[in-house]
């Protein structure tokens, strides 16, 4: 593998230490298993389990200090079989024994539950659980094992990546050097938040890498954030990987030159560690719920109620474009949750992938659009009943889009519908409820009525499943594909391998998933003798 330095011809960008990669040297062959770990589990302050895999320097000697790394895996590892994460390249290349012979460390392989990942956009509260239980592990390992506090180390691929952000974040000061590949900055901020929220951890040592053709996670995030890493102070690395796209980790983590700028970092001696700086940090992540710039999703949307002729109410969440002109026309969207987002605070449906996807400022700041966002009741759902019965909440639902479009200035054309788990199915079904009324849909992880295919085939329709999904079964899905394409409709699907339920952090974070949906438009060809149909419900 060759390195050589090049200067990037964007402005701002040719002072940081870039590099690009040529790819002529083979793949390296790794001697060692998942085996060679220690299967361990861990059950943090809060009773949640966080199974992990731990290797320990051979001819370990307790008199001695050793430094630490902690690996985290992507989204496709999730789990409790405590397995999947040990056999990635990024968790086996540090125990490999030339590697060991050289820079004997322990390293830590945590599995994510399947529900949740690693960061702190709270989707549910497993997902803050899972970096509490991964910091509080580490702080057990400290105290069974004679680690080295200043030599600690991060790294993560994927959602490993992008949730590393958030755990240095949590913690600057723990960690030595931290080393993302094909992550972001996940926090749904503008590109002017970057040097604001890269000040909590500017000082930490980073070298982040990013295929120069991801499709999932676009490279100039990376850059961004290195250069607001640099203007704070810092000194980032930023490796861009021309060529590549999403899975770099045997591109990456085999370079000698990072494993000799790795373990060259330690903490410096002015930052405190100890054993009172442990329960102090303890004591602290106790307390931590989230950290407030994290708030700011909410601070977007205004709080509203519907309530039907029947006295029937639905509480929805209401985003309104940044500088709204009436003289121009908007998107709208709706987005549908998923079932544990289902009760009466009318905040939870808001931490939903594809609320996320919706409401993200940089989408937001180049297509502006109207985002409802409700909220089932707990005990209710936006699929139909057992007796074939449409939901009366989404009728609900879609009564509001009627209303927004009455009172605001609303592109018809260009009106769209998102969901996952019940509020995938729900998609399906409001595609049903009124054919061709939507420009298109993103459907995850639901299932639909293939016999409505007919009427569903009017939309342009992006479906997604996980193929382990142990909740819905994918077959669902292929099965609704397949009537949609019988059907003469306009459909893709797109299923990922060895993904279990929670597939909308795949589906819905990728940026083409979005430019799809936005660029879609209702087709002005469409027989003038169709009609639109909307299922009118009581109050409108």
């Amino acid at each position: 593998m060759n390195i050589r330095n090049f200067n990037i011809g964007m402005a701002g960008l040719a002072f940081f230490s870039f590099f690009t990669l040529g790819f002529a040297a083979k793949a390296v062959e790794l001697t060692v298993t998942a085996d060679d770990f220690e299967p361990r589990t861990f059950t943090d302050s809060r009773g949640e389990s966080l199974p992990y895999r731990l290797f320990v320097p051979k001819n370990y000697d307790q008199s001695k200090s050793y430094p630490l790394i902690v690996t985290l895996h992507g989204g496709q590892k999730r789990g409790n079989d405590n397995r999947k994460q040990a056999t990635l390249i990024g968790a086996r290349i540090w125990i490999e024994p030339a590697n060991q012979a050289k820079n004997p460390c322990f390293v830590f392989a945590p599995q994510c539950p399947s529900d949740s990942k690693w960061g702190l956009l709270i989707e549910n509260p497993k997902i803050y659980s899972a970096v509490r239980s991964l910091l509080e592990a580490i702080d057990a390992l400290e105290k069974e094992f004679k680690i080295d506090r200043r030599r600690i180390y991060i790294t993560g691929h994927s959602m490993g990546g992008t949730g590393l952000y958030s755990i240095i974040a949590t913690q600057p000061d723990r960690f030595a050097a931290a080393v993302p590949l094909s992550g972001r900055l996940d926090w749904g901020i503008e590109d002017h938040d970057f040097k604001q929220h890269a000040s909590l951890f500017a000082h930490v040592p980073i070298w982040t890498f990013h295929g120069g053709d991801d499709p999932r996670n676009d490279p100039d995030n990376s850059r961004r954030m290195a250069q607001a890493i640099k203007e704070l102070g810092g000194n980032p690395k930023c490796t861009i990987l021309p060529g590549k796209e999403h899975d770099i980790p045997p591109d990456v983590y085999p370079m000698p030159e990072l494993h000799e700028w790795l373990f060259a970092q330690r903490l410096p001696d002015s930052i405190p560690v100890g054993n009172e700086v442990s329960a102090k940090r303890a004591g602290e992540l106790k307390k931590l719920e989230i950290l407030p710039v994290f708030d700011r999703i909410k601070n977007r949307f205004v709080e509203k109620k519907y309530k039907d002729g029947s006295g029937r109410t639905l509480a929805y969440q209401f985003l309104v474009p940044k500088q709204y002109d009436p003289s121009k026309s908007y998107p709208l969207a709706l987005s549908l949750h998923s079932r544990d987002k289902c009760g009466d605070d009318n905040k939870a449906q808001l931490f939903v992938m594809g609320t996320k996807m919706l409401s993200h400022m940089q989408n937001q700041a180049i297509n502006p659009c109207f985002v409802v966002v409700p909220q089932c009741p707990k005990g209710q759902t936006w699929e139909k009943s057992e007796d074939g019965l449409n939901s009366p909440f989404l009728q609900c639902a879609l009564n509001i889009l009627d209303l927004v479009e009455k009172d605001y200035s609303i592109d018809s054309d260009r009106i769209y519908i998102v969901g996952c788990d019940i509020g995938g199915s729900g998609v399906w079904e409001a595609l049903a409820m009124r054919p061709g009324y939507f420009a298109a849909a993103l459907t995850a992880c639901g299932q639909g009525d293939p016999s409505q295919a007919e009427a569903i085939a009017k939309t342009p329709v992006w479906a997604f499943h996980g193929s382990d999904d142990k909740i819905v079964d994918p077959q669902k899905t292929r099965f609704m594909v397949k009537a949609l394409e019988n059907a003469g409709g306009k459909v893709r699907y797109t299923e990922f391998p060895g993904v279990g339920h929670g597939c909308w952090y795949e589906a819905f974070s990728p940026k083409e998933t979005y430019e799809w949906l936005i660029s879609q438009t209702r087709s002005n060809t469409v027989d003038s003798k169709t009609k639109i149909l909307k299922t009118e419900g009581p109050g409108l």
